[in-house]
């Protein structure tokens, strides 16, 4: 089985113009890969967390999540604790917020091509399909079904 961790954990924070944000980075370690999802813009950290791993895909699924923006991808990794889904900006919160788990939320950061009715629909379908939840932003998170 595939193991997750997370290297970088995400944040989001308004500032009176635009936002202050980084991705939340995560390793994916199969029995022949590794891979690294969303490795954000902060380059230096991302170099200290992957020197900490000793560095070498059959339990990962790609899922169209579009909304956020319409060519948004989302992964599922099947994993010892269950499945957990690594959501990107499908599901977020801002540093601001309280992390609470609703697919009706409203889409802080306004991309230009947001769909908020196909948003819904994919956070819903992750909330489906996920034991846990690692968003773009926030702490990961177990889905009570």
């Amino acid at each position: 089985m595939a193991t997750v961790k997370v290297l970088i954990e995400g944040y989001a924070m308004p500032l009176e113009k635009g936002w202050k944000a980084s991705s939340t980075t995560c390793l994916i370690v199969t029995a022949d890969k590794k891979i690294i999802t969303d490795p954000g813009c902060n380059r230096q950290k991302l170099l200290a967390a992957l020197d900490q791993e000793s560095l070498v895909k059959d339990d990962i699924e790609i899922i169209d999540t579009p909304g956020h923006v319409s060519e948004h991808l989302s992964l599922l990794v099947d994993t010892s604790e269950g499945k957990v889904a690594i959501a990107g900006d499908v599901i977020w919160w801002s540093d601001t917020q309280e992390q609470i788990v609703d697919p009706y939320q409203k889409e802080l950061n306004q991309a230009v091509d947001m769909n908020m009715e196909s948003l819904i629909k994919s956070r819903k379908k992750l909330l489906q399909m996920a034991d846990y939840i690692i968003p773009g932003h926030g702490k990961k998170f177990k889905v009570e079904k």
